[in-house]
């Protein structure tokens, strides 16, 4: 944070906020509190991180590349996380569809792309519309699906992707028993 003439730039790698904590006529202190906060807001949304631990598989999940970077707006299922991939008993295509028909009916999620074991997605959070990345692998051999969701922008993402994929996991869960 730097100031030239009572205006203050609050920057990050990714992101840069100018704005006036000088006190004036047309400055309210409520107004130079709400952009001290913004400035806060900003600063961390954009320079927050914590270590997440990338960890090789041998399986297809390797080669799709699930691995995190070292931010926090990233989960996966990959061996080190602290999410499971999706587990299933019956036949690894019907597996893959059944979590298919999970996202089509999500209304956060639009299905990008689809082969026989992987699908992309992309989900649009509720609040500011910010945009994730998410993808599907799956693994027959252990029949696993394993999964990345990361955030398109941003060092952090207030656990969003970690919650989003907890709930996708429930009602994976769920679609078995109910079948």
């Amino acid at each position: 944070m730097h100031g030239i003439n009572g205006e203050f730039h609050l920057c990050t790698r990714n992101y840069c906020a100018a704005f006036w904590c000088k006190a004036s006529a047309r400055a309210s202190p409520v107004q130079t509190a709400f952009k001290l906060f913004f400035a806060g807001t900003a600063l961390m949304l954009t320079a927050c991180s914590t270590t997440h631990a990338d960890t090789a598989l041998n399986s297809p999940a390797v080669s799709a590349d699930l691995t995190c970077p070292r931010s926090s707006n990233c989960v996966n299922s990959l061996p080190g996380s602290e999410l499971p991939p999706l587990t299933f008993d019956d036949a690894p295509p019907q597996a893959l569809e059944r979590l298919h028909q999970l996202l089509l009916r999500d209304p956060q999620m639009q299905v990008a792309n689809r082969t026989d074991t992987q699908i992309d997605a992309v989900a649009t959070t509720r609040f500011m519309g910010f945009k994730d990345d998410v993808r599907f692998v799956l693994d027959p051999q252990v029949r696993q699906i394993h999964f990345r969701s990361m955030s398109r922008v941003g060092l952090y993402d207030f656990g969003k992707n970690a919650s989003r994929m907890r709930e996708l996991s429930t009602r994976f869960r769920q679609s078995t028993t109910a079948r």
